[in-house]
């Protein structure tokens, strides 16, 4: 098996499981060599897709407090097609929030679209929320939905088009062990290795009496934190949602 000197940034799938297995003392024993390990994980206390889970999850949670600040180079979480006269849209769920937002119409006239609340909605349109048939125009602002992921633009765009954003996200795939040779956490390289800390967290949280251990659990978990920093709170994710793209009107043949 290799060592942790042998395995250079960035990691694989296969070098996270490789170093992780080694932390946490999973070695391959006499009926499960260092050779097919990968392919038979019999007789080890954790198994290849649980790896695999754990290290998914801690690239999700380093992205929690972390996010990927992502200039719309992931077009199906960055983009979104607008039709005339249809006002809301989907986002993905994979967006924490949104830095800023461009829309370009079937002209090739972009704009920049400023972000507004309900509150800003309720005081500054009176029924904005009740109009039958809202008025079109050209896209002035949106207000985004953070609990259903939804995003309302308005005006109305009397224009098709396409929405490009740039947002912070969570990754946009899950590593898979099928591709463990090429598969690699979207976060930045020289973060990596953090990702080991929140697998064994979660390891050492396996409730069996060979593999719980609470203290090497919290432990693996403060290590985490002072790498990577605390995890915001769901109602600082929602200011953070709010606070992105401050309020403005402009356009601009650029992003």
């Amino acid at each position: 098996m290799a060592s942790a000197q042998d395995i250079k940034l960035p990691l694989t799938l296969e070098e996270l499981a490789t170093l992780f297995r080694q932390d946490v003392d999973d070695l391959p024993g006499d009926t499960v060599t260092s050779v097919n390990w990968k392919n038979d994980d019999e007789g080890l206390l954790w198994k290849n897709q649980e790896i695999t889970r754990y290290a998914n999850q801690a690239a999700n949670e380093f992205c929690f407090r972390q996010p990927i600040l992502d200039q719309d180079t992931k077009p199906a979480i960055t983009q979104i097609t607008v039709a005339a006269g249809t006002g809301v849209y989907a986002l993905s769920p994979k967006i924490l929030a949104i830095r800023r937002m461009k829309f370009v119409d079937s002209n090739g006239d972009e704009f920049l679209v400023g972000k507004r609340t309900t509150q800003w909605m309720d005081r500054n349109k009176s029924q904005w929320d009740l109009e039958a048939s809202p008025a079109q125009g050209v896209v002035e602002f949106y207000i985004e939905d953070t609990d259903t992921h939804q995003l309302q633009l308005y005006r109305v765009p009397e224009l098709a088009g396409t929405i490009h954003m740039t947002v912070d996200r969570l990754p946009s795939t899950a590593m898979l062990w099928s591709a463990r040779h090429q598969h690699i956490p979207e976060i930045h390289e020289q973060h990596h290795y953090c990702l080991l800390e929140y697998m064994k967290h979660l390891a050492y949280k396996k409730r069996d009496t060979e593999t719980e251990n609470k203290k090497l659990a919290q432990e693996s978990l403060d290590a985490f934190t002072a790498m990577v920093g605390e995890r915001p709170s769901a109602r600082l994710l929602r200011v953070r949602k709010q606070e992105r793209n401050n309020p403005r009107r402009a356009r601009a043949q650029y992003f």
